[in-house]
Order: structure tokens, then sequence, then C-alpha cells
């Protein structure tokens, strides 16, 4: 892959992304942005692959992947808050 990718997620506070993000070959870079702009996440896929993130502010969440000659995985998975049944 070589590019730059972009999406976004409507999350609500309380939803956790669990992500699975490794580069085997070339170079990668995610970083995901809050709905403010600030950034919640920025890595290279090395190093930790399997994590989660807290999501704690609701809006629209961005996601950038660029990528020069790389393999590898980027996987993110939405989890609501779980609510209790009364």
């Amino acid at each position: 892959m070589t590019g730059t990718n972009k999406l976004t997620m409507e999350l609500t506070a309380g939803d956790t992304l669990e992500i699975q993000f490794t580069a085997t070959k070339g170079s990668m870079q995610m970083e995901i942005k809050e709905p403010d702009g600030d950034t919640l996440y920025t890595g290279n896929g090395k190093g930790i692959s399997d994590f989660a993130i807290n999501i704690s502010e609701s809006g629209v969440y961005s996601i950038y992947v660029e990528a020069h000659h790389a393999k590898g995985r980027v996987h993110i998975q939405q989890k609501g808050e779980k609510k209790d049944a009364h």
C-alpha cells in the first residue's frame, strides 16, 4: 500500500476503539483525531500492535492512515458502552 486513507467514525462517550495496527514492511503512520481536532493517538504500527482507546467525548472522530510501500494490518472496531439491565 502506498497513499493516504481517511475515514470518520461517529463515537459516543463511553465507547472503546479496539485497534490492531501492525506494519510488517515499509512505513505506516496512523493518527486518530478527536472531534475538536486534537490528536488522540499517533503511531507507526511497530511495538504494541493490539490496544484499546477509551472515548471520553461524543462526536465525529477522524482516522488517517498514511503508507509508503507498506504491508501490514489496520483493524479498528467500535465497542459500545455496556449498559446495565434494570
